[in-house]
């Protein structure tokens, strides 16, 4: 399988985090580009934006940890998140933390919501607390049965983590971007153990891994 090759976005268009220049992007087939928004310095406040030709997908849409409580954050510049650009084609969010969806209450409505089923009925429960929200999602995400949104497809892998059900992502589209806990989730060595060579060699042939969870 070739090596391919994963693109970021150029330096002036990063919204106010993570930036590499990236090399001249190839024009067959598009890239799988990368943008992340938040999560890249701090804790908390996750936001990343993958593109594929002119289609988008974001993975999770966190309120920043140092934000206090009822502090209105806007929403990061992602593309089609405000009034300019075509609608991203989904939002996933990883788990039931609010630094991973502290902000979808935000979202345009037209934007799909994608979830685990625990955390998004946990997260309709603890309203009653204030500290909950009902997503309204468009489905839900299932350990290791993957899903397309467009040219991408989103394969969930459940994770041991403080929140339950929460899911790391492998997403692939013309390239192969394995989205990974640095603390948990989808490991190497673990796949190696279970003997997941398929996977393994999945995630080998991807360019770079971008640590979307905390």
């Amino acid at each position: 399988m070739p090596t391919p090759t994963l693109h970021f976005w150029p330096r002036w268009s990063v919204s106010d985090e993570h930036d590499v220049m990236s090399p001249d992007p190839v024009s067959e087939p598009p890239p799988l580009e990368v943008r992340i928004h938040r999560g890249a310095h701090q804790i908390g406040g996750n936001c990343v934006e993958l593109r594929h030709g002119q289609d988008t997908l974001i993975l999770n849409i966190g309120k920043p940890l140092t934000a206090a409580w009822g502090e209105v954050v806007p929403l990061p510049a992602a593309i089609g998140l405000g009034d300019h650009g075509t609608r991203p084609l989904g939002v996933i969010i990883s788990h039931g933390h609010q630094d991973h969806w502290g902000l979808a209450p935000q979202l345009p409505t037209d934007i799909p919501v994608y979830i685990g089923e625990g955390a998004a009925n946990i997260l309709r429960a603890a309203q009653f607390w204030g500290s909950g929200v009902d997503l309204h999602e468009a489905g839900h995400l299932h350990d290791q049965v993957p899903f397309t949104l467009g040219p991408f497809t989103i394969t969930p892998y459940l994770a041991d983590h403080s929140a339950y059900d929460a899911f790391s992502l492998l997403i692939e589209a013309a390239r192969a971007l394995p989205a990974i806990n640095r603390r948990y989730g989808v490991r190497r060595e673990a796949l190696l153990l279970v003997g997941d060579d398929e996977l393994v060699a999945r995630l080998d042939a991807a360019f770079a891994v971008v640590s979307t969870y905390y």
